[in-house]
């Protein structure tokens, strides 16, 4: 069993990997933040359960999930796109997750640059055609000043925590998601 965790910022393109990881493999792909959606379904999802219990107690169930996964799918390659916060908010049942995630797996951190500066813009863009198409959920009705200040914010304080337990880093921009999907499983075989 062999399992691969996509890492980074929100609209970076995890989804997007590890689904042609998928495709051009043996790797079950597991998107965590629609799994957790879908098993909170009863609170509201994921919003729904943390404005009931917090944000800490919600990273100690994905704990408890992501294990319940590893034993459940222990005999495929599995590939795992987490959420940014699962690994690296400021929680520490976040702490613990990236610890037993960085055991488990080959952890992979994906960005578009190298470059800061341009990672913000780049996904300032995305989220801001997200949120513009009412698929943003957590910066609704909120004001461009606003939302630049929270993405910079979760950026400045996720980045760093990634780069900290990444085995590898991944830049995006002028690859297609197959070329990274190749690259990606030559690292890990």
């Amino acid at each position: 069993m062999v399992i691969i965790s996509l890492v980074g910022p929100r609209t970076v393109g995890k989804t997007t990997i590890g689904k042609e990881l998928s495709n051009i493999s043996d790797y079950k792909f597991i998107n965590l933040d629609q799994f957790m959606s879908k098993k909170l379904k009863s609170y509201g999802g994921i919003f729904g359960y943390v404005n009931k219990f917090s944000w800490n107690k919600y990273f100690k169930l994905v704990n408890t999930v992501l294990k319940d996964l590893i034993k459940k799918y222990k005999t495929k390659n599995i590939v795992l796109d987490l959420g940014g916060g699962t690994t690296a908010s400021r929680f520490s049942a976040s702490k613990e997750n990236a610890k037993f995630i960085r055991k488990i797996s080959n952890v992979f951190l994906i960005l578009p640059t190298k470059s800061k500066k341009e990672n913000l813009e780049i996904i300032f863009k995305r989220e801001y055609l997200r949120n513009k198409k009412g698929s943003n959920t957590w910066a609704e009705g909120w004001s461009k000043k606003k939302f630049d200040k929270a993405i910079k914010e979760h950026y400045n304080l996720r980045v760093p925590k990634f780069k900290e337990h990444a085995d590898y880093i991944v830049y995006t921009k002028y690859k297609s998601p197959k070329q990274i999907a190749k690259s990606i499983l030559k690292l890990v075989k």
